[in-house]
């Protein structure tokens, strides 16, 4: 059985708790849509604990990235992602070990 990957990347973090939530709500809907269309999805901002630190945070994120792989799974970039430090962080880390970066709207093609 070949499974493919989609690790959604968007922003999280935000100046006010209703954002973070308005954050959090468009990145698990952009799984369920990934979900859909058949990918297996990884969306870390569905993941807790929430009281992380951002350091602890991304190191769970690293991770998770790292055991991607290359010709299968893709990394799901949402809007406003080249606006946060941690998405930025992932897509480079996402390219450095040649994994794809696509849009929502390109992965669900």
């Amino acid at each position: 059985m070949n499974i493919r990957q989609a690790y959604v990347c968007s922003p999280y973090s935000a100046d006010t708790p209703e954002k973070v939530r308005a954050n959090v709500t468009r990145a698990v809907l952009a799984g369920l849509n990934l979900s859909r269309a058949g990918w297996f999805v990884i969306v870390p901002h569905a993941q807790g604990p929430h009281t992380a630190t951002w350091d602890e945070a991304m190191e769970r994120c690293r991770s998770l990235i790292q055991q991607l792989r290359p010709k299968q799974d893709v990394v799901v970039v949402l809007p406003g992602w080249e606006r946060s430090m941690g998405a930025l962080e992932e897509v480079a880390l996402a390219k450095g070990q040649g994994i794809r970066v696509r849009t929502l709207a390109e992965a669900l093609r």
